[in-house]
């Protein structure tokens, strides 16, 4: 028998207001920056206070997510009022129709024009899922006009599989690395990650074989 249809309101409405508190607490961790957390030359984990972001948003020791990581430099004459709301289109559109894939966005303000946002996702795959949605096309389309060229001459957005270990750390890779890694170097860095490191490499293989990411 299906549950009557203002009990599942009921209940949706209940874990729409746990997810906007858990939210709430990330964006004022992930606002405690210093003022040179946009710097190419500093990490997403020196940037960030990830660990407690993570646990703000409920993520367990053991869990893997997907975390895109964006850093940019704004032009003298960008168009500040033009970016903000396309941003906020991009996020209302994958908060809203990539499956529940997106667990947080922080959106950082510029420091002398330079400025670093991420999000978090639950698997690569939503994460690919959204960048294919209209507004985010529209959103991408305004980089070349209002951010100085990114430093490597690729992109502005870097992603990473993000790890956190049972002593409550969060750990990065980015996808080639999985590879690259040894396990005696993942064992250095520790030893609660190796098996799950192991275990995402295999998941990651077969999605390969069957042209499919996650």
């Amino acid at each position: 028998m299906n549950a009557p249809q203002s009990a599942v309101g009921e209940v949706l409405a209940l874990r729409s207001g746990e997810i906007a508190a858990r939210r709430a607490v990330a964006e004022e961790i992930s606002a405690q920056h210093g003022p040179n957390y946009a710097d190419t030359d500093v990490s997403p984990t020196d940037a960030f206070d990830l660990p407690r972001v993570f646990e703000a948003l409920g993520i367990q020791p053991g869990e893997w997510r997907y975390m895109v990581v964006f850093t940019s430099v704004r032009k003298i004459d960008s168009d500040d009022e033009t970016l903000t709301i396309v941003d906020e289109a991009a996020y209302q559109e994958a908060d809203t129709q990539v499956e529940g894939g997106l667990e947080f966005y922080f959106r950082g303000e510029a420091v002398d024009r330079k400025a670093r946002s991420y999000c978090i996702w639950l698997s690569r795959a939503q994460a690919g899922a959204a960048s294919t949605k209209p507004k985010h096309i529209e959103a991408v389309a305004q980089a070349p006009l209002n951010y100085e060229p990114p430093e490597d001459g690729k992109s502005w957005a870097a992603g990473y599989w993000a790890f956190m270990t049972e002593d409550g750390r969060v750990i990065l890779l980015r996808p080639g690395e999985m590879d690259a890694v040894s396990n005696a170097q993942v064992e250095a860095i520790d030893r609660h990650a190796l098996a799950d490191i192991r275990a995402k490499r295999e998941l990651l293989g077969a999605a390969a074989t069957k042209h499919t990411v996650e």
